[in-house]
């Protein structure tokens, strides 16, 4: 247990002796939460792996916050310092305040505290060393932890993510249950248009819902200080190297409140949605279908002659997407730099990632294909690619059901 301030951070965030079996520490951020006994409690309540677990909480104070919230975090604090440990479980407190405002939110701490989880596994005597992401308003299924331990223990590749539900998504319920269920089902359906194209990094990024080993964390250099999308950046690291599996046997229940804490997510899009018109647009099914012109000539790309040739078969605004990211002078360059199909592919999609198919379908959206009510995208692509027609009540569970296989 400790409180630094963040001036004086050292080495250690924790002087606790490690335990020689620790195998795995849950961490989590945690600011201006009411909610983080409940959270800590759902760990607690789970079945125990054949290892130690910790829980690592990270209450970050910012400098000169507000006096409840800053009382509030004290609070958490003092609560957590009081819970009883056991020989294989311990919960362990950290109290960083004084953090600059320009430096403070979710990435740093959720960076301090991976950081020194992964210290303290490093000196553990136990051959399993993970890392796992959960959050201060979240709860979890009972083999949470022993699904994350079991996972490991037999994986070759270094992280995962973890299946989730919003436990409060209905589509006919009161506004927030309604703008829940409008977000999840886009999120669902954002992941499975990726799937009908053969994307290779169609995997859900959400922070509570990920977990990784401490030498993969250590390899791609730890966590990012991003205030908002530091878990997208964080787990595609992983997806772009092929390091990154689903794991489906347990489940993660974030809460899905309304927030104004990050410029994007799912706090900002529920607020929205519910101060709105209470629908939620999503990217056009064009934008996707189109985009399998590219997925399926890969191979083609690396043994034509004629590049231009290729492309002239592609649609129009894909074309056009494609000449503004010097497409062309890349593939000449990855060609000349790889010796075979299987290295060129892993290249490819190193170049057009996940973040690069952002910005096609941004790109797409203003020019040609506009946003589209998820409820209706939805329901179409289901008849279209899975030969279901399912009432808009009906969709989300659907979409679950596909993420589990």
């Amino acid at each position: 247990m400790s409180i630094i301030a963040y001036s004086e951070i050292g080495a250690e965030l924790c002087q606790l002796l490690i335990p020689e079996d620790l195998a795995l520490v849950v961490t989590i951020p945690c600011y201006n939460e009411d909610a983080i006994m409940e959270s800590v409690n759902s760990l607690l309540n789970c079945d125990r792996p054949d290892c130690h677990v910790e829980i690592m909480v990270l209450i970050n104070t910012p400098e000169n916050e507000d006096q409840s919230i800053a009382e509030l975090n004290q609070r958490s604090y003092k609560l957590l310092t009081e819970m009883t440990h056991d020989s294989s479980f311990s919960v362990i407190p950290i109290h960083v305040n004084q953090i600059p405002a320009k430096n403070a939110g979710v990435g740093l701490a959720r960076k301090l505290v991976m950081d020194e989880a992964c210290r303290r596994l490093s000196l553990s005597n136990h051959p399993i060393k993970i890392i796992s992401c959960f959050d201060a308003d979240c709860h979890c299924e009972t083999n949470y932890l022993t699904s994350i331990y079991n996972h490991f223990s037999k994986s070759k590749k270094e992280a995962v993510s973890i299946y989730y539900e919003h436990p409060t998504a209905i589509l006919n319920g009161h506004p927030h249950e309604h703008a829940i269920y409008l977000y999840e089902l886009h999120l669902r359906y954002f992941i499975d248009m990726q799937r009908q194209i053969n994307l290779p990094f169609s995997i859900h990024t959400v922070g509570s819902s990920m977990a990784c080993t401490a030498n993969g964390y250590q390899r791609i250099g730890g966590m990012n200080t991003r205030k908002a999308g530091e878990d997208f950046y964080f787990l595609q690291k992983f997806i772009q190297d092929n390091q990154c599996d689903r794991l489906t046997n347990t489940a993660i229940y974030p809460s899905a409140r309304e927030s104004d804490r990050v410029p994007f997510g799912t706090g900002k899009a529920i607020g929205d949605i519910i101060s709105g018109d209470h629908i939620f647009l999503t990217y056009n099914a064009k934008s996707f279908s189109e985009l399998k012109y590219l997925s399926k000539s890969i191979d083609e790309l690396y043994d034509t002659n004629d590049i231009d040739r290729l492309m002239s078969a592609y649609p129009i605004p894909l074309v056009e997407f494609l000449q503004t990211i010097s497409f062309k002078e890349t593939i000449l360059r990855l060609r000349g730099n790889t010796k075979t199909i299987d290295t060129f592919r892993k290249a490819f999609y190193q170049f057009f990632d996940a973040f690069q198919l952002m910005k096609y379908l941004h790109f797409v959206r203003d020019k040609y294909y506009p946003n589209v009510n998820i409820l209706d995208a939805a329901q179409k692509s289901l008849i279209l690619h899975h030969k279901i027609d399912l009432p808009s009540s009906e969709l989300l569970d659907h979409f679950r059901q596909l993420d589990k296989r």
